[in-house]
């Protein structure tokens, strides 16, 4: 990841070697107008030497302000540039990053980070550094000029300056454990407020509004405390920088007097020192808040680093097959595969094999391993141990893009665009006469006949104006009018009336020339299946016919009188 980085910012070397030049000549011109100032004071009353070097002053000015407007344009263009390539690395990380890794990083955190993070990054890397360096190169030509004029002044002035900067390390240690506690107050009303959002009716349902505004009021006071300390704090080093900076042109001012009323300094090199001491001292006054800014930054290049650094999904992986040598139309085979996340099991040693063809259904109680299942024929996570074989292939050998492309997986979780019906339907690439034949075998026809507009209504983001059964035959139709070799089906039927069930049931047995594994918790479908996979706790139970897994195995029996208990109750 280091190596990606460091080629975003070696795609614009020239330019930053540009900012660079310019930042020098900026420096050593910001300084010789200051030595120009005292050379005009000197020739005051004298015409000849005036003249020259009032014009040569001038045009040292003109140069200092299109040296300006030159290093503001590729300063702010560099800037612009890095930062569009660090968020295009940041979402290149995010479509490839391992899913399980993923899942691990809180969305609020990912959004921070490619929305203002990355922004306030570079901002500092490039605006910040580049203003800083002028005033310490500057601060540096400073020092020898100021030598020319008198050795004693640079040690007073070098004297009380670095006197002034001991507290900066005290303070900046102090500004980055604000910065931490800043962060994580900030995620706190973050939280808070996308909890509103996502859960309004909820709470609204439960009376629970004055509690929920209460906990926001909470979490915005403790973040502006927390933002006040830090303001405070900085202002603070500000205040004794500024009051032990100022002794410094004071004790050379009172040494100076003497000198130039003896006539062994004239009144422009004073002018000249006094100037000089003050470009001195402009990194000092800005050290400070660098230092915080810099100290403050860093969490967040720590994060960016961290994230940047997850393993990819092939990362570690030996695939290394094209897509033109997968073929999902074989045999799946399942060789004692087992999952484990944070120490516990979550599939344990399961084997089986489906079929070319075959329809089947996936079944146990919630958190078997039933969507782990999917999840790893998806290349989304993959086994701590065993095998999945296609045809004798393992899938782990496989390039992951190219294996999803010979698949279809349609989640629980069903996603719908701020959109027209039909653009929702036709979001995976389906074509319309197979999308309008499902839906008519689904009799969703007739949901469309009492839409306002038919295929062309607008279906709200989440799809809040259409119902979950709705929701889940719009994710069945889209998919199931994609050819592919193999589909994925997690719960779609959930939600469903029993009518509507068994018609996507029969559809998918009757209609779906694939391989087809349904996860479901609706016994009552599992006949229309051709085999039926009964998981718990993890572990494979059973795995045949509905008619043998119905005579054989107990919990099975449990499940569908579990089933038929809740349908009666209903």
């Amino acid at each position: 990841m280091i190596k990606q980085l460091t080629q975003v910012y070696k795609a614009f070397l020239k330019q930053i070697i540009l900012v660079v030049l310019l930042v020098l000549t900026l420096s050593y011109v910001n300084v010789q107008i200051v030595v120009l100032s005292g050379s005009l004071i000197n020739t005051l009353g004298n015409n000849v030497a005036f003249m020259p070097v009032l014009i040569f002053f001038a045009v040292m000015m003109l140069v200092q302000h299109l040296l300006t407007l030159t290093l503001k344009f590729y300063e702010e263009r560099l800037n612009f540039r890095i930062t569009n390539q660090l968020k295009a690395l940041v979402y290149e990380k995010l479509i490839g990053i391992k899913t399980d890794r993923l899942m691990a990083w809180s969305h609020d955190d990912l959004f921070q980070m490619w929305s203002f993070d990355i922004d306030e990054i570079q901002k500092i890397s490039v605006g910040t550094v580049t203003s800083f360096s002028i005033k310490l190169i500057s601060a540096f030509i400073a020092v020898i000029q100021l030598s020319r004029i008198s050795v004693v002044f640079t040690l007073i002035g070098l004297f009380f300056y670095l006197i002034a900067m001991i507290p900066i390390h005290f303070v900046g240690k102090l500004s980055k454990r604000a910065e931490n506690k800043l962060r994580q107050s900030m995620t706190g009303v973050n939280k808070t407020f996308y909890f509103g959002i996502d859960f309004i009716r909820l709470i609204k349902t439960y009376g629970k509004t004055s509690e929920t505004l209460l906990d926001f009021e909470k979490a915005s006071e403790e973040y502006s405390i927390r933002k006040v300390n830090q303001l405070t704090l900085s202002n603070l080093f500000r205040m004794v920088a500024l009051v032990l900076k100022s002794i410094a042109p004071i004790a050379v001012l009172l040494l100076a007097s003497s000198r130039v009323y003896s006539g062994s300094l004239s009144l422009g090199d004073l002018v000249v020192a006094m100037a000089l001491l003050g470009t001195i001292s402009a990194p000092i006054s800005e050290i400070g808040t660098f230092l915080i800014q810099i100290r403050s930054t860093a969490p967040k290049i720590d994060r960016l680093f961290d994230f940047l650094s997850e393993n990819d999904e092939q990362a570690d992986t030996n695939r290394c097959d094209s897509g033109d040598k997968i073929d999902l139309s074989g045999d799946i085979t399942f060789e004692n595969v087992s999952v484990v996340r944070n120490g516990q099991s979550i599939v344990s040693d399961v084997s089986f094999i489906i079929q070319n063809g075959e329809k089947v259904a996936i079944v146990g109680e919630s958190g078997c391993g039933k969507t782990t299942i999917a999840n790893l024929l998806t290349g989304l996570i993959e086994a701590d141990v065993g095998q999945i074989k296609v045809k004798g292939k393992p899938i782990s050998s496989v390039e992951v893009g190219a294996l999803r492309k010979q698949l279809m997986y349609v989640e629980s979780d069903i996603y719908l665009s701020n959109d027209t019906l039909l653009n929702n339907l036709t979001l995976l690439g389906g074509c319309e006469p197979q999308l309008l034949s499902i839906t008519r075998a689904l009799g969703f026809n007739k949901d469309i006949l009492n839409m306002d507009e038919g295929f062309q209504t607008v279906i709200n983001a989440n799809g809040t104006n259409v119902s979950g059964g709705q929701k889940k035959k719009i994710g069945f139709i889209r998919a199931a009018s994609v050819k592919k070799n193999l589909y994925l089906l997690d719960e779609v039927t959930t939600g469903l009336d029993k009518k509507s069930a068994h018609l996507m049931t029969d559809y998918i047995k009757n209609e779906m020339n694939a391989t087809v594994i349904m996860i479901t918790h609706e016994i009552a479908l599992c006949e229309a299946m051709d085999k039926v996979l009964v998981l718990k706790d993890g572990c494979l139970i059973d795995f045949g016919t509905h008619k043998e897994v119905y005579s054989r195995c107990d919990y099975y029996r449990e499940l569908q009188m579990s089933e038929v208990g809740e349908n009666e109750i209903g």
